[in-house]
């Protein structure tokens, strides 16, 4: 059984139920807010990992926020190549963008540029990744970097 001290019951798994906490992002400015993207959605603590809140159902390989800007939170899927924002510190998504033969999206953003986002999308076919994306205006488009090889 694999649970974090504070997150509901319903967060507690056994490990081959293939469910797994990705990574956890603390807001740099407020050390006490946490998320944690497990599988099935995302939670969120603002009292250092007291209590938490499940902000979406959204199932992310990846989560990542923009430097200098916590509010602003970059999800790549699991599945299906698709790559959601949101401006509000995960209240609200919007998908920016999709690449259909895409599944597992891995993302990057550095606080040298916070307006650049990376992107890396394994194929669905053959699960390697092969495509790389970036965006140079804070996620709203992507552009092809490295194409298929």
């Amino acid at each position: 059984m694999v649970a974090i001290r504070g997150i509901p019951q319903a967060l507690s798994f056994n490990i081959g139920d293939g469910r797994r906490v990705t990574k956890l992002l603390q807001d740099p400015n407020e050390s006490n807010t946490i998320l944690a993207p497990p599988t099935i959605g995302i939670y969120k603590t603002t009292n250092a990992a007291g209590t938490w809140n499940q902000i979406t159902t959204l199932a992310f390989a990846d989560l990542e926020y923009k430097p200098g800007d916590f509010n602003t939170l970059y999800g790549g899927t699991l599945s299906g190549g698709t790559i959601h924002m949101s401006s509000n510190g995960g209240t609200t998504w919007a998908q920016v963008f999709v690449n259909s033969s895409g599944r597992r999206v891995e993302l990057s953003v550095t606080s040298a540029n916070p307006s650049l986002v990376y992107a890396i999308i394994g194929r669905s076919a053959t699960m390697d990744y092969s495509r790389i994306y970036t965006s140079t205006n804070s996620g709203a488009s992507f552009n092809t970097t490295l194409p298929d090889q």
